[in-house]
């Protein structure tokens, strides 16, 4: 699993569940922190491994600890440890998620909000015609097929406005293609 920094997109290379009281990125210098619905995620896992500890043997909860740190680490998206407001330029898109309705499920679950994705806007032919990107996924409305939702720039990361409306982009979620998407219209976040 890859977690990416939420100010710079670049990847973090340790993965600490003391990051979920916040830390600096080692590139950027800024703080972040584990999103406020995973800190709820985090006290249930830890009553859950308490009580699990409490009335059954010591072993289920050293093996339950790792268990709950190891998917406590996969599934937290980092966000900005900031209390300023930040400007953001974005994207509004209709996602198309790849494979069948097994992986379109699952897809669904690792696209919550905050997850930071990368993005390839591509020609006709499905050739690159721009850099990877690093945007966070913001307001995200599911339907059957196709998903909607708003991607905005990271603040120090690269931003690309150069593209038409209607341009095709490929989205790669832990350097795995997951799907295409088609650009709406470009969006301020004021």
């Amino acid at each position: 699993m890859i977690c990416r920094c939420p100010w710079c997109g670049s990847k973090l290379k340790s993965h600490s569940a003391f990051a979920l009281m916040g830390k600096k990125c080692p590139i950027c210098k800024n703080k972040y922190k584990a999103g406020n619905n995973n800190r709820y995620f985090f006290i249930c896992a830890l009553i859950t491994m308490l009580f699990c500890w409490y009335f059954a043997d010591m072993k289920l909860g050293v093996i339950l600890i790792i268990f709950i740190h190891n998917i406590l680490l996969t599934f937290v998206p980092y966000e900005r440890d900031t209390n300023k407001f930040i400007a953001l330029k974005g994207l509004k898109a209709d996602l198309h998620l790849d494979g069948n309705k097994t992986k379109r499920l699952i897809y669904r679950l690792m696209l919550s909000p905050n997850s930071i994705v990368t993005i390839c806007f591509v020609d006709k032919n499905n050739k690159p015609i721009s850099q990877l990107l690093c945007v966070t996924t913001e307001f995200l409305n599911w339907k059957n097929s196709l998903e909607s939702c708003n991607m905005y720039f990271l603040p120090q990361g690269q931003i690309d406005v150069s593209q038409e409306r209607g341009s095709i982009f490929n989205i790669f979620y832990n350097n795995k293609f997951i799907g295409q998407g088609n650009l709406l219209e470009y969006i301020d976040n004021f």
